[in-house]
């Protein structure tokens, strides 16, 4: 059976947060949901901070019925106020706490010098430039790290971080 992700999104987020995240991860064959923030029939996408639309696998609050590996939230200024203030998303990582990793990905988030923190079941990172290995910790965190070397491998990622 393999691993679930669930990656949040909401209007303001930082595309390439999301989608490197969610492009890296399945590329380690995780089951990946993209979930959005306040989407409808008359809007289905979320409107990137540089606005590209993406149009998640499913709402929000279909998403949360479920139970994930791993939650990632993008950064973005917009898209964090957003999920910040969203009971629903402070729920869904309250319970995630105590069953799974979630990894924050936002510039004005990490306070650390290091690209990439792991800490616990936390992991998070600084911003756009470091958000492929950001997606690899997360799958060396969730399948080792020869998962994440196959992952990176055909990317052309570089062997020292």
């Amino acid at each position: 059976m393999s691993k679930k992700a669930l990656v949040i999104i909401a209007d303001g987020t930082e595309e390439m947060e999301a989608t490197i995240s969610i492009d890296v991860l399945r590329r380690a064959k995780l089951n990946v949901v993209v979930a959005g923030f306040d989407t409808s029939s008359s809007k289905p996408y979320v409107t990137c901070s540089r606005n590209v639309k993406i149009v998640p696998d499913v709402s929000l609050d279909t998403a949360v019925q479920d139970a994930y590996d791993v939650v990632v939230i993008p950064g973005g200024a917009e898209g964090a106020k957003t999920l910040s203030s969203s009971k629903t998303v402070q729920s869904l990582l309250q319970k995630q706490a105590t069953s799974g990793i979630i990894a924050c990905i936002c510039a004005d988030f990490d306070y650390q010098e290091a690209r990439v923190v792991v800490d616990g079941n936390l992991i998070t990172s600084r911003g756009p430039g470091t958000a492929f290995l950001f997606a690899l910790t997360i799958i060396k965190e969730l399948l080792g790290e020869e998962a994440m070397k196959e992952v990176a491998g055909p990317m052309i990622m570089p062997s020292e971080w």
